[in-house]
């Protein structure tokens, strides 16, 4: 037997395939519970799971300015406020909601009421209807979860099926 020391590093890394145990399918919070784990069936499968693990950290080229447009958020919550905006926002509307928030001042009000420490203006709001619209998957965690809810107490038609694809 060879004794030595080795680094265990928690960072998924692709090449295993998480095995989720039936009945905790729908569980969002996964940080009490020690998942199992089976190898990947062969390398192909791996580099196509590694190539989409990085596509939400590689930035994107804009043909408008030759800059390239930073796709960096502060944290989830971010990500769905702004995915939110894209979908009111884009061309049919993604979201369905009668009455609906139609101009800037309205959308950055409700906004607000959510969170106050909020930073987004006309102009940023502005910003995200000029681009292309590129509509990235939002996580359902706890805090996505409070932002779909306080949504829906003013639109309780509001699908959040849609918005968490």
């Amino acid at each position: 037997m060879v004794y030595k020391d080795q680094i265990f590093r928690l960072q998924y890394d692709n090449r295993r395939i998480i095995i989720v145990p039936k009945g905790l399918e729908n569980n969002i919070d996964f940080s009490s519970i020690l998942l199992d784990s089976k190898p990947v069936p062969n390398k192909e499968y791996s580099k196509n799971l590694r190539f989409m693990s990085k596509l939400h950290k590689q930035r994107l080229y804009n043909k408008q300015s030759s800059i390239l447009s930073g796709n960096k958020y502060k944290d989830y919550t971010d990500l769905a406020i702004r995915t939110f905006i894209k979908g009111l926002l884009s061309n049919p509307p993604k979201y369905n909601l009668e009455d609906g928030l139609s101009d800037y001042s309205g959308i950055i009000e409700f906004l607000r009421k959510f969170n106050s420490s909020l930073k987004i203006s006309k102009q940023s709001i502005s910003n995200l209807k000029n681009r292309k619209m590129i509509f990235k998957s939002v996580p359902r965690t706890k805090e996505n979860q409070e932002f779909v809810e306080y949504v829906k107490t003013k639109y309780p038609n509001f699908d959040d099926k849609t918005f968490f694809q």
